[in-house]
């Protein structure tokens, strides 16, 4: 019995002994607790873009453009692009089923493509930046911390592009706030440029450069990509197919930003272009006319210049003529202010003119400038232009009088009559906006009222 009791004791001791050794090593070794965020109220991205506009439905506050989360409340969404090929520097994108939305990050990378995430709102804001309204960033705008407002939910789940057409998403303001900030495909689409030397971008100056897509019947989409992005030195096919991408915005243009160089597939033949839509023209072939009148009233802030028979052309940067309304008029405007182009070239063309019917033909029209910097308008005429390659064609300059440097900000300028009488056949006039903001060449012009009439 005291034997029994012997070793009874020695296995009390030992299993003491490994009980304290244990326990040391679950406290050396601890997992803290994990710090979970809040969820909320759920919100689709679609009710996160209402708030921009209807803050007070949801209690938030406001500062300027930025409109704080003050509610408890989450999005759960898909990551749609990444940084991986740096050309979208410090963003992400993020979509659900009613909608997509940029987030700005305070570091580069951690989110991928495919991830399925929880972004907690409260203390965030949506906020408006260089015309990307619709932007998730924090009230410093240094951009959403992902450890402490971002919850990974699951990994690989990629959306498929939604297939869409280049007339579909410039189509109206509603169509063009649909598209914003999601995933699409387009097909039968072709870079405008034909010159095997273009690249996207430009690697060697770390600029960004905007590229010029092209549907069949000649409607038109900027491509943007940055400077910094891995594909920038990549040329630009000058063959036909299929583009990625997300659809973004910068000042006053939607504009498509590619993920990866795998998602441009351009191995067709080229195709030959129908239409004259241009940069958000009208479109399709057009008929001569006799007299116009364009008073724009039927425009709305920003939107891109549209009407039948015009062509509204984007020659260098991403820029093109768009609407603004002040006092209840509507007007068209153009300016480089806040650009990151090495230049903006924007053209405005009028429809065919038969100069062959009347013979007493006047143009006529008002012009206006805003915070002058240089000499930046230009009234032109060609006879040659076919109107299709309005780069090749003739142009020359027409007298008119026409706002400028001694004139107030927004001060109306009448151009007079412009006799166009002398011309015969066929014509085009051109209203040509020249900016560079490296130089400082930012000044904004102004027209209006645009009447062609026969006038004796």
């Amino acid at each position: 019995m005291k034997k029994f009791n012997k070793y009874s004791k020695m296995i009390a001791l030992v299993v003491a002994l490994a009980a304290i050794m244990f326990a040391c090593v679950e406290d050396d070794f601890d997992t803290p607790p994990i710090a979970l965020k809040p969820i909320g109220e759920i919100l689709t991205i679609q009710e996160v873009k209402d708030i921009y506009y209807d803050y007070a439905t949801y209690n938030a506050l406001v500062e300027e453009d930025a409109y704080i989360f003050a509610l408890d409340a989450s999005v759960y969404a898909t990551v749609t692009m990444d940084n991986e090929t740096d050309n979208s520097y410090k963003f992400f994108y993020i979509q659900d089923n009613t909608g997509g939305l940029p987030v700005r990050q305070d570091v580069s990378g951690g989110m991928y493509i495919g991830d399925s995430v929880r972004v907690y709102l409260k203390d965030l804001v949506i906020m408006k930046y260089n015309g990307t309204v619709f932007q998730l960033n924090n009230m410093n705008n240094l951009g959403v911390n992902s450890d402490t407002s971002v919850v990974k939910q699951g990994v690989n789940n990629k959306r498929a592009p939604e297939e869409a057409t280049i007339a579909e998403i410039m189509a109206s303001n509603e169509s063009q706030e649909y598209y914003y900030g999601r995933l699409v495909k387009l097909v039968d689409v072709q870079f405008i440029s034909t010159d095997t030397a273009e690249t996207f971008a430009y690697p060697s100056t770390l600029t960004d450069e905007s590229r010029m897509l092209q549907d069949t019947a000649n409607n038109q989409l900027i491509v943007r990509t940055s400077g910094y992005a891995t594909f920038a030195g990549a040329s630009v096919p000058v063959g036909s197919g299929s583009i990625i991408g997300v659809i973004g915005k910068y000042n006053d243009n939607l504009q498509l930003v590619i993920r990866k160089l795998s998602e441009v597939e351009m191995g067709n033949e080229r195709f030959d272009v129908t239409g004259s839509g241009g940069g958000g023209g009208g479109g399709g072939p057009v008929d001569p006319v006799t007299s116009f009148t364009a008073d724009f009233e039927e425009f709305v802030e920003y939107d891109d210049i549209e009407i039948e028979g015009w062509q509204n052309e984007i020659e260098a940067g991403d820029r093109a003529w768009h609407a603004k309304v002040y006092d209840d008029n509507a007007y068209a405007q153009l300016n480089a202010y806040n650009s990151t182009d090495p230049e903006n070239i924007g053209w405005l063309i009028t429809p065919p003119i038969d100069f062959d019917v009347n013979s007493n033909e006047v143009l006529s029209f008002r012009s206006a400038v805003a915070f002058y910097t240089h000499e930046s308008f230009e009234l032109l005429i060609s006879l040659d232009y076919d109107g299709e390659n309005y780069l090749t064609a003739t142009w020359t300059p027409l007298s008119a009088t026409i706002a400028g440097s001694g004139d107030s900000d927004y001060a109306w300028v009448s151009s007079g009559d412009i006799d166009l009488s002398s011309y015969t056949g066929v014509g085009y006039v051109a209203f040509k906006y020249t900016g560079d903001a490296d130089q400082s060449e930012t000044g904004t012009f102004v027209i209006d009222d645009v009447v062609l009439e026969d006038k004796p």
